[in-house]
């Protein structure tokens, strides 16, 4: 059985094709923390300052007592949903086997696609690839392979009546452009009752193998006292793609627009729409995409894939207690081989049990809180997030940004200046299920108003970078520096012979064969989009600890197949290939020749 892979040092992925084998063995090596991260932002030539047009105002003339209770509303909606437009996306669009950026400028600034040229730089090709001109409140962005034609699109999201954006890739003269086709790709999308879109998650909900689209649209509508649906009864959320960039609003048809419904007591505020990020992943592991949404005012949701575009709202608001929940991921964090969610908050500080969540699934659709213990409920103001091993020590561990400055504030509930100039936290796993925030040590001193956040090997030594947007603020790379002694990794990405060409929605697991190691089982899920506003490449990065392998990759392809990959060394990147010969039968069941 021959296969081939890259070196620890090569500049290009290598393609690894075989299968069949057997599973095993862990073991937990903790490091010592020590500054490893090194803010790279100039020498790699990703310098951008976010710009805004709009300004802080006072909060309590903004919402005197003159005001009604809706225009209230209104009106704190329209300052926010200013001040969230930013983000940013790392995926390989030009498919050299480095990841690349895009990074929002905000409305008076200008947004740029960064291409990695492979030697720890990076060069502007906004203007080559049709991208300049980005102009108004553009707000989230992710990369997906939305035509499934091999190549990755760019979805931007907008804010305060900006229409988003569906730039499709093509090869105009030998260069990779992008084109704006939202208007034919999204019809009967109605921007005044969706005036914002914090970006998009992608996932299959039919198995169809064409990716569809969940909106998310927290801050609006903009008017005053508008109807909180269109006439048809959409909240426009969830879309159904068809693999050549068009979709279908089937958010009534799902049951989604009915969660959000006036008349639903067991939905807070109304059923006002307050989603911020959104999540495809099967929770209760039944070969179908679930939906996890973060919310603010308590509206986080967890919902549930009744049979291809049907979704049941199952969340336990016993132990779903979000308060205020921007930023999202999910991984496996304690290793028990079912995938856990994290989600930022704003904390209250001072011992309130408000802050931020991590929720570990039971792999049946249920999940449980354990962020009381946890140390991570302090975050301050939360917005994007993301959960890699940042240590490779085989244990997840949680980053996000926060920040948000409310000039001459009066709620005695969030003093003035007090999330003001607040540095971005790193919790460290401890191993044990606590965590540690250890982001001044290891050199990650941001204290920008943080908005989004993308995790990713930009120079491919096998750690795990990251990249943060602020708002009116500098963008900020870091390179993680580990020393040479933790450098074990695994990253895998899949290449999908069906029409989802990335293989969204995939589970990746590893597990050493070598007895001497430990029996763990490692997991991840390859997904595309949101930590809230951003994006981080959709493919699997494990850190392995001390393990020496070799290693066992056990790939569970969205079209059901599973398939393993035995005897692989560690400190690779690999690229996984989809067998050419399976057969898909009415998108949901699979078979090899």
């Amino acid at each position: 059985m021959a296969y081939r892979c890259s070196g620890r040092y090569s500049k290009q992925m290598q393609k690894l094709l075989y299968a069949v084998a057997g599973l095993s063995a862990v073991s937990l090596a903790q490091f010592a923390y020590a500054q490893v991260f090194t803010d790279v932002t100039g020498g790699a030539g990703v310098t951008l300052q976010h710009q805004s047009s709009q300004t802080i105002v006072d909060i309590d003339n903004a919402l005197d007592n003159s005001i009604t209770p809706i225009e209230n509303m209104h009106i704190t909606a329209q300052l926010m949903s200013s001040w969230l437009s930013a983000g940013v996306a790392a995926a390989d669009y030009d498919a050299d086997g480095w990841p690349d950026l895009f990074v929002i400028g905000g409305d008076l600034g200008s947004s740029k696609l960064f291409r990695n040229l492979g030697d720890g730089s990076f060069e502007d090709k906004t203007t080559v690839a049709g991208l300049n001109g980005l102009d108004g409140f553009v707000a989230g962005a992710v990369f997906a392979d939305i035509d499934a034609d091999d190549d990755l699109d760019l979805f931007l999201g907008g804010a305060l009546g900006q229409r988003p954006r569906m730039l499709m890739q093509r090869q105009v003269d030998g260069e990779r452009v992008f084109v704006d086709t939202f208007s034919i790709a999204f019809p009967g999308y109605q921007l005044e009752f969706a005036p914002n879109t914090w970006g998009a998650s992608f996932g299959d909900i039919n198995s169809d193998q064409c990716l569809d689209v969940f909106l998310p649209h927290s801050l609006t509508p903009l008017g005053p006292t508008p109807p909180w649906k269109t006439v048809a009864g959409s909240t426009q959320h969830l879309w159904q793609g068809n693999c050549i960039g068009r979709y279908q609003d089937i958010s009534v048809s799902s049951g989604i627009a009915g969660i959000f419904d006036d008349d639903n007591n067991n939905f807070p505020n109304d059923g006002r729409d307050q989603t911020f990020a959104g999540i495809f992943v099967d929770i209760n592991e039944d070969q179908q995409n679930d939906l996890l949404i973060t919310g603010d005012i308590g509206s986080s949701l967890v919902l549930v894939n009744q049979g291809g575009s049907q979704f049941a709202d199952m969340t336990d608001r016993s132990d779903i207690d979000d308060r205020n929940a921007m930023g999202s991921d999910v991984a496996d964090v304690n290793l028990d081989g079912h995938l856990d969610w994290f989600s930022s908050n704003i904390s209250n500080l001072g011992g309130s049990p408000f802050g931020n969540r991590l929720y570990l699934g039971d792999g049946a659709g249920s999940f449980s809180r354990v962020q009381d213990n946890a140390g991570i409920l302090e975050g301050l103001w939360g917005w994007g997030a993301c959960i890699a091993d940042f240590n490779l020590d085989r244990h997840p561990d949680i980053f996000h940004v926060n920040g948000f400055y409310f000039g001459n504030n009066t709620n005695p509930n969030i003093p003035h200046d007090r999330f003001d100039n607040t540095a971005a936290v790193l919790y460290m796993s401890n191993g044990d299920g606590s965590y540690t925030d250890m982001a001044q040590t290891m050199g990650i001193g941001d204290s920008n108003e943080g908005r989004g956040v993308a995790c990713f090997d930009y120079d491919q030594d096998g750690d795990i970078d990251i990249a943060i947007s602020n708002y009116k603020g500098p963008f900020k790379l870091y390179r993680n520096d580990l020393p040479a002694a933790q450098q074990r990794y695994l990253s895998v990405r899949l290449d999908g012979s069906t029409k989802n060409t990335e293989a969204i929605g995939a589970l990746v697991q590893v597990q050493s064969e070598n007895t001497d190691d430990s029996n763990q089982q490692l997991t991840q899920l390859i997904k595309a989009g949101s930590h809230f506003v951003s994006a981080s490449p959709a493919l699997a990065h494990f850190g392995l600890g001390d393990w020496q392998g070799p290693l066992t990759i056990t790939v569970s392809w969205p079209s059901s197949e599973q398939q393993q990959f035995p005897g692989v060394a560690i400190n690779q990147h690999l690229v996984l290939e989809q067998p050419e010969d399976q057969i898909l039968f009415s998108g949901f069941e699979s078979v090899l020749k």
